[in-house]
């Protein structure tokens, strides 16, 4: 086979692809160890997202987002390659999270993503109302939507689908998702 004889074996060379091809798809079903640690990655910027009171968290609070949350933190030139891979995965997590509205009061209306659009997720409106106005300031002192201010400050479509999100309890912490 191959080239070899009774007396010489030759490699039989295959494929990266088939290699890190399911056992189910005739591969034998090696990860792909790039894109495996990539998901590990990100993982773990996940949980530093989810988990503010881990121990990993704090640490790396403490050396590179000090004042800051760990999707604003600047990023570090001189940083550990810890960090820049943390950076990294932060990009793919910022692509794809959406903020919960809880309390509203650690979103922010124009810079977070909590529309329920799936195009941005992003309010695309004026800056009327300031840069760093929350959610909270959207709301009544109730906790339902200030249907005027919402209608007064936001386009026609931005309103109608900003007073279409459910308001949860006025306890509930505003979450990732």
């Amino acid at each position: 086979m191959w080239g070899s004889t009774e007396k010489e074996r030759k490699i039989h060379w295959s494929s990266w692809k088939h290699l890190c091809s399911p056992k189910h798809s005739r591969g034998l079903g090696f990860r792909d160890l790039a894109v495996f640690n990539r998901a590990l990655v990100v993982k773990q910027c996940w949980r530093i997202l989810t988990n503010p009171d881990s121990l990993a968290t704090k640490v790396l609070w403490g050396c590179y987002f000090l004042g800051w949350d760990f999707l604003n933190a600047d990023t570090d030139p001189i940083g550990s390659f810890l960090w820049n891979s943390l950076v990294w995965g932060r990009g793919l997590i910022e692509a794809g999270i959406r903020c919960i509205v809880g309390k509203g009061t650690s979103i922010l209306v124009y810079r977070d993503r909590w529309i329920p659009r799936p195009s941005t997720f992003h309010v695309i409106s004026p800056l009327v109302l300031g840069e760093m106005i929350t959610i909270s300031h959207l709301k009544n002192p109730s906790g339902g939507w200030d249907g005027d201010l919402i209608r007064t400050n936001f386009q026609d479509e931005y309103a109608a689908v900003i007073l279409s999100i459910p308001v949860r309890a006025s306890c509930a912490q505003d979450s990732l998702k």
